[in-house]
């Protein structure tokens, strides 16, 4: 009798809490609950250090999909970019944001996510800028906007903010005319190309 009440109350917050038909589930926009991805959102510009202290193991550790190895890819991948590969970059741990990265990187190829891999150059970019690598970092910035242009992919506006702080770094170091300069041949790199800078901050 006592599982059948613990049961019942189980069934009762789960029915509070999602809003569920034959082909959705989605969460109770009136539910209260806490959601780590948000917290550890917020905390990004507030205070990097307990986003860290937030990441406890990886995302979804307990959930999978049967037989979906593209899902455990994808997962693994875009959750190792925004909660690692942020978080070191804002706490200027420039290595390890590296070391995170160029795995996501590989994932996000391997699934065929040209988004995941735009993010993920991006981030790179910021990388050069801390290298001292400026016309590198110009030329991943170039690919980046010309690659999101022609897939119809705006970048989001915290991601504009960060984009547009790094090009102004690089302005200021060689001058607007070795910038534009070097934004022109970023338009024209191959994928190959951009692998090959990121390849050679790896060397840095």
């Amino acid at each position: 009798m006592l599982d059948q009440k613990r049961s019942s109350r189980i069934i009762s917050a789960i029915v509070l809490f999602l809003r569920t038909n034959r082909q959705t589930v989605q969460i109770n926009p009136d539910a209260t609950y806490f959601a780590d991805v948000q917290a550890f959102t917020d905390l990004l510009d507030s205070d990097p250090t307990q986003a860290v202290e937030l990441y406890r193991g990886d995302f979804l550790a307990d959930f999978y999909l049967p037989d979906s190895e593209t899902f455990e890819t994808w997962a693994a991948a875009r959750w190792a970019v925004i909660r690692l590969g942020y978080v070191y970059l804002r706490l200027d741990e420039d290595a390890q944001a590296y070391e995170v990265l160029a795995k996501s990187l590989h994932l996000f190829n391997d699934i065929g996510s040209i988004d995941g891999v735009i993010f993920v150059i991006e981030r790179f970019a910021s990388i050069a800028v801390s290298y001292q690598q400026p016309v590198r970092a110009a030329r991943l910035f170039a690919w980046s906007d010309t690659t999101r242009a022609a897939n119809q992919d705006p970048r989001p506006f915290i991601e504009q903010v960060d984009v547009d702080r790094d090009t102004a770094v690089i302005i200021d170091m060689i001058g607007h005319d070795a910038y534009c300069a070097a934004y022109d041949e970023g338009k024209k790199l191959t994928a190959e190309e951009v692998v090959a800078i990121v390849d050679y901050l790896e060397t840095l």
